[in-house]
């Protein structure tokens, strides 16, 4: 005997299931209809593999060159899907503006993943840089504060200028004695010359900058502060690398694991962090005059005492922040601002005879970076180049957003693709591989206005709430210390070393990449 469909249905043991079936294709098929179209995922890989090429660039230190790769293949926005989470790069300007500052977008893209470093030496992300906006209630106020020092001591006012140019002049006076001292001949060239090595030249003299600013205090030769800068910035930028970083917040009890080189680096960065804090805030403090503020330890003592909020651990993660950004940004650049020079020499002549025609033998002022045009465009032009910050900060989606028709998912961890939006060439039409600082200039030799769509394209401090604090301080001490310098010497190929070349791999890994060991001659320049 066959049974239809209504004898079937009217059986006592099948009518119920058959009536959830009917109800739940109908509700179904009523929410396919009303409900909105769900927004694909941006293109990109997913599964096994793109896990274990994520991991081995992480490793190798080559997940800007990884996301270089991915650029090429998917375009502007990549989605990478993993067993630990999802990777967005947004490969272009205009997207990392709208993503970044889109009033839609910009309240829910601009958090920060949980981070080792944040909890273990922010003191429990009291900072700015890493603090995850959510759960540091007072991150709003606390960047303004830090952008206003940091703008304060950073760009054109009185009190920075001195500090610079006094501390030139140390560095100038220094390499004319070790000329004089080494009395050699560079080969073909006429005077005296020395080697140097970049790192220990422009480190030690940005650390005794920063020194005095900090503190608002002259630096004895025996002062200690210049030195906890250096130490505590190099171990920070270790521990920040995306290698290190990424075991640790995943497996924190290893900086507890004896003989293992996590317990070491944040032993070393713990014992630097809170030397330098005991020295510049703790006696800052004890020593501090209210109304009469020294350095920006001073500038912070007094915005503490109007602002209930302001605590000492916000004020001693300020102080790192501004160490962070200001000194490690700043001596990256300007090393691989020499290297470069030393590369191109027909640029550093272009220079000098821009500097001779303007100052003459006068020292350089920041006033000056508005009639030095080429100069200027050199220093952009390095920043592109090298993209020592390849990803920028990476962010994290708070909550789904929907940009270019995909939809970006919660607590997908967004990166700033520098790296490939400074080398697109669809984007920098003319040779983005070749270093050409006129790129930057315009028909009458003028520096391109920041709304020209060259600069518009080019965002390498960032953009939005996130943006770098340290760009004015950065590039208003690299513009000084190329003037000053350039002015009195020329920067060669060393004697006694090989010279480092302008490879990829001369650069090691970090949130911002670290030019290897470097040597370079100096000569006194010859009067043309």
């Amino acid at each position: 005997m066959v049974l239809n469909v209504s004898q079937l249905i009217s059986l006592p043991g099948l009518a119920l299931p058959w009536l959830l079936a009917v109800t739940g294709l109908f509700l179904y098929l009523l929410y396919k209809y009303f409900a909105p179209e769900k927004k694909p995922v941006p293109p990109g890989p997913s599964g096994v593999m793109i896990f274990f090429d994520i991991l081995k660039a992480v490793k190798g230190g080559t997940l800007h060159l990884l996301a270089e790769k991915l650029a090429r293949q998917y375009g502007e926005i990549v989605m990478c899907r993993t067993i630990i989470g999802n990777f967005c790069f947004l490969n272009s300007a205009r997207l990392v503006r709208q993503v970044f500052t889109d009033k839609g977008t910009e309240l829910v893209t601009n958090d920060r993943p949980r981070t080792f470093t944040g909890a273990s030496v922010m003191f429990n992300s009291q900072d700015v840089s890493l603090s995850d906006t959510v759960t540091n209630p007072n991150w709003l106020k606390m960047r303004k504060l830090l952008h206003s020092t940091i703008k304060f001591y950073g760009s054109g006012v009185e009190k920075f200028e001195k500090v610079m140019q006094t501390e030139l002049c140390r560095l100038t006076e220094m390499l004319h004695t070790k000329i004089k001292t080494n009395g050699g001949d560079y080969p073909g060239q006429l005077g005296g010359y020395c080697e140097v090595e970049l790192e220990h030249m422009i480190s030690t003299s940005i650390q005794r900058a920063l020194s005095i600013l900090i503190t608002g205090e002259e630096q004895s030769p025996d002062s200690k502060v210049p030195q906890m800068i250096g130490d505590f910035a190099v171990n920070i930028q270790r521990i920040l690398s995306p290698t290190i970083e990424s075991v640790l917040v995943t497996f924190p009890f290893l900086r507890f694991l004896p003989g293992t080189c996590y317990k070491e680096l944040c032993g070393n960065t713990l014992k630097y962090r809170d030397m330098l804090i005991e020295e510049v805030f703790t006696k800052g403090k004890a020593k501090h005059v209210p109304g009469e503020p020294k350095g920006m330890v001073g500038s912070l003592l007094e915005a503490q005492m109007s602002n209930d909020w302001l605590k000492d651990d916000h004020i001693r993660t300020l102080l790192l922040d501004i160490i962070i950004a200001a000194f490690i940004t700043s001596n990256e650049l300007l090393k691989s601002l020499f290297l470069h020079m030393v590369h191109y020499p027909q640029v550093m002549r272009k220079i000098q005879q821009e500097i001779d025609s303007v100052l003459g033998d006068r020292a350089p002022s920041l006033d000056d970076r508005r009639s030095l045009h080429f100069t200027e465009a050199v220093v952009l032009e390095v920043i592109r180049s090298t993209s020592s910050v390849p990803l920028g900060v990476w962010h994290e989606t708070r909550e789904d957003i929907v940009t270019d028709g995909y939809c970006i998912p919660r607590g997908t961890v967004l990166f700033e693709n520098i790296w490939w939006m400074n080398r697109d060439s669809t984007a920098w039409k003319e040779d983005p591989e070749v270093f050409r600082p006129e790129r930057f200039l315009d028909d009458e030799g003028q520096l391109l206005s920041p709304t020209e769509s060259t600069r518009w394209r080019f965002l390498p401090f960032g953009i939005g709430k996130r943006s770098c604090p340290g760009e004015s301080f950065a590039r208003s001490r690299a513009f000084l210390y190329v003037t000053t310098l350039l002015q009195q010497f020329d920067f060669l190929p060393p004697v006694n070393h090989d010279l480092l070349p302008l490879r990829q791999d001369s650069w090691a890994e970090g949130i911002v990449l670290e030019l290897k060991p470097c040597q370079v001659s100096i000569k006194r320049r010859s009067q043309q």
